[in-house]
This record gives C-alpha cells, sequence and structure tokens, in this order.
C-alpha cells in the first residue's frame, strides 16, 4: 500500500548584496542596519516523485517531537477536564458512580491522545520524508517543497512578487 507523492522542490536562496538591501534604524542599539533578503531561485526548481510504504511512515523521525507535543497538549486539556470534575462537579472516583467516570475519563483520554498523534504525526512524516527524499537527491539546501497541485498559484505569487519589485 504504497503513496506516490508529486512535489516541486527549489532553492530559496540570499539575495546577492546590493541587490535586495533594505535599510532599517535598529531602535535598541540605535544604529542603522543594512537586511539583505531571501529570493525564490526558480531556476533551480526540480521535479520529484516519491514513493513511501507504512514503514517508512513507521520509521520516520518525526513521529518523537508529535508525541510529546500531543502529550503536552492532551495532559493540559485532560488536566482541566479532572479538576472541573473534581472540583466543579465533586465527582469521587473511589465509588461506584466515580469508578465509571474514570473509565470513561481514560479511555476519553486515549481516544483522544491517539487521534491527536495520528492528525499531527502523518502530515510531520510526509512533510519529513519528502524533504529527506530531497536532500538525498539535490544536497542540502534551503529548500522549498510545493506539492503538484499547489504550483502554479505559487509560481504566479511569485511572478508578480518578482514584477512588483523590478518595477
Amino acid at each position: 500500500m504504497k503513496r506516490t507523492y508529486r512535489f516541486k522542490s527549489l532553492l530559496l536562496a540570499p539575495v546577492h548584496p546590493g541587490e535586495g538591501e533594505s535599510i532599517t534604524h535598529d531602535i535598541v542599539s540605535g544604529r542603522t542596519v543594512k537586511t539583505g533578503g531571501m529570493a525564490y531561485d526558480l531556476g533551480s526548481v526540480r521535479d520529484h516523485v516519491m514513493s513511501a510504504g507504512p514503514l517508512q511512515f513507521l520509521f520516520c523521525r518525526s513521529w518523537v517531537p508529535t508525541f510529546f507535543l500531543t502529550l503536552m497538549v492532551v495532559s493540559l486539556l485532560f488536566g482541566v477536564v479532572y479538576a472541573i470534575l473534581v472540583i466543579g462537579l465533586k465527582v469521587d472516583f473511589a465509588s461506584p458512580v466515580g469508578a465509571r467516570a474514570g473509565k470513561i475519563y481514560i479511555i476519553a483520554l486515549v481516544i483522544c491522545f491517539a487521534v491527536l498523534w495520528l492528525g499531527l504525526g502523518i502530515p510531520a512524516a510526509v512533510k519529513r520524508l519528502k524533504r529527506d527524499h530531497v536532500v538525498a537527491e539535490r544536497g542540502k539546501g534551503n529548500w522549498v517543497l510545493v506539492d503538484e497541485d499547489r504550483w502554479e498559484r505559487f509560481y504566479r505569487i511569485v511572478r508578480l512578487s518578482q514584477e512588483e519589485k523590478s518595477e
């Protein structure tokens, strides 16, 4: 059950000195600072096709940070729910009715954790696998990845931005 992803990569490169510099005044230090910019290198666009299977998703490195992010969100949310149950509604988890509420609470916590972890983890794994694929093919760099179906809109916006800067 492999999925195929089609996307394009292009380099986000710093602007050469003098081209896109802007002068800003730093309020804290009182100095005038020249700041460069970043621009999309449309000459570096390359098409990519990546096939990813379940094992690649399972062993992707992005699951660990999303696990801890999900753990923080769910623990905060269910900590508030627990406080409302115990303080606000005076639920006693030692009584028979409270034991049932405790079981429902734990089941809801586990389901919420699993859904949120999958909801955050799958897009993060896809993004990580795409980035690893581009780095393996093209080497390290500040790559921007754009899905095939979003490329036309992205390209129009970049072109309009470049035309506006040149005028």
